[in-house]
Parts: structure tokens; C-alpha cells; sequence
């Protein structure tokens, strides 16, 4: 490959990481957007008891049961 076909390349390789880059901040105002609007739903609406609230993370009671809101989490449960 010729050294004008390399920095082709390079230039290519270098448009697709900013678009790549751009596509990560958007996806994560959108899972932002989705916990605020989740925490919303149960504390505003359900009563939920919030016991603390952080960028990607929020904590609810549920009787002696803590709920976690985080995304893209699996379901635990602590007694």
C-alpha cells in the first residue's frame, strides 16, 4: 500500500472515531435523560422513599428493601 493510500486510510479511520465519539455522548444524555425521568417515575408518582441519587445511580426504600437504578444493570435484591 502506497503511503498516499495509508494516510486515506488514516483520514478515514480518524472521520469514523469522531463519529463514534459523537454517537457515545449522545447515548449517554439519552441514558441521563432515561434515569432522571425513572427516578421521577418513583418518587413522584409510586411515593418511593429516595434514600440517595447520583449522576448514573439512584437508591430508593421499599420497606426495608433497597431498590437500585442504574443502567443497563441486572436485578439484585438486598434484604
Amino acid at each position: 500500500m502506497s503511503q498516499v493510500n495509508l494516510e486515506k486510510v488514516f483520514a478515514e479511520v480518524r472521520k469514523v472515531r469522531v463519529r463514534l465519539e459523537s454517537i457515545e455522548r449522545t447515548l449517554e444524555s439519552l441514558v441521563d435523560a432515561l434515569l432522571k425521568k425513572s427516578v421521577s417515575f418513583f418518587q413522584d408518582i409510586l411515593g418511593l422513599e429516595k434514600i440517595g441519587e447520583w449522576p448514573a445511580y439512584a437508591i430508593f426504600d421499599i420497606a426495608g428493601v433497597t431498590l437500585g437504578l442504574k443502567p443497563k444493570a441486572k436485578l439484585e435484591i438486598y434484604y
